[in-house]
């Protein structure tokens, strides 16, 4: 039920004034260009090695009350913080990445059980050497128009038609989670257990992972073909510092 109706909204008008939307707001759409330090392989393999750190609640605290008094989310906070850390490594002045969201817009189909997620693309300018002030709202005025006009990323990709590449990810090559804190059947449980998750989907994968004590628990997932073990840690070290 859930799939024919999203493939008759998606063929309606309410899906097409969104995929307007992406057509619009994605065009000319930069690469991002991390410093790497292996050439890019032909063809992705896929292959990761992840970096495993935690943020404490004394610093989780002031960033929710640096949130609050920019009347923008904790979530756009990170967001912005990650778009500052993409800007600083690549000198571009926009930077793209993906974060998840929900494909169930109606209240009626939150209860639906299935994977239900799709990235929306982030498109956040950094141009004029923004404080960080003005950056956390240009980042707070992307996440809300994507999140505004979330559609499948595969009609996305389809309505955009954008030139591939078997070695790049097609429209953003890094991603950021934030996972709220759930109940765990071993309060103990980390993420710090993860350890070499062994895969990435894209060139860096940011994750946090809020926990009931108010710190969060993160890892950064790289791809091993593209980045030295070394640089995970220094770019874990680099957040610490925005932070």
């Amino acid at each position: 039920d859930y799939s024919e109706w999203e493939r008759e909204w998606m063929a309606g008008p309410a899906g097409a004034a969104r995929l307007d939307y992406w057509r619009e707001h994605l065009t000319d759409l930069p690469t991002l260009e991390l410093p790497l330090d292996f050439p890019r392989p032909p063809v992705q393999r896929f292959v990761g090695r992840a970096e495993a750190f935690s943020v404490p609640s004394e610093t989780v605290e002031a960033l929710r009350s640096l949130a609050s008094s920019l009347r923008v989310t904790f979530f756009q906070v990170l967001a912005a913080c990650y778009a500052v850390l993409l800007h600083r490594y690549t000198g571009q002045e926009e930077v793209v990445f993906g974060t998840p969201n929900d494909l169930r817009q109606r209240p009626e189909l939150r209860s639906v059980v299935g994977m239900s997620v799709t990235p929306v693309v982030l498109r956040c300018s950094l141009a004029g050497n923004p404080s960080f002030a003005e950056t956390a709202r240009r980042v707070s005025s992307a996440v809300l128009g994507a999140v505004s006009n979330v559609v499948p990323f595969v009609s996305v990709v389809r309505a955009l038609q954008p030139e591939r590449d078997p070695g790049l990810n097609s429209l953003f090559q890094a991603i950021m989670t934030l996972q709220p804190a759930m109940l765990s059947p071993d309060p103990a449980w980390s993420l710090h257990q993860s350890g070499d998750l062994g895969t990435s989907k894209f060139d860096l994968d940011l994750n946090f992972e809020g926990r009931y004590d108010g710190r969060l628990d993160g890892y950064l997932v790289l791809n091993s073909e593209l980045f030295e073990a070394e640089a995970g840690r220094r770019i874990v070290g680099h957040l610490h510092t925005l932070f």
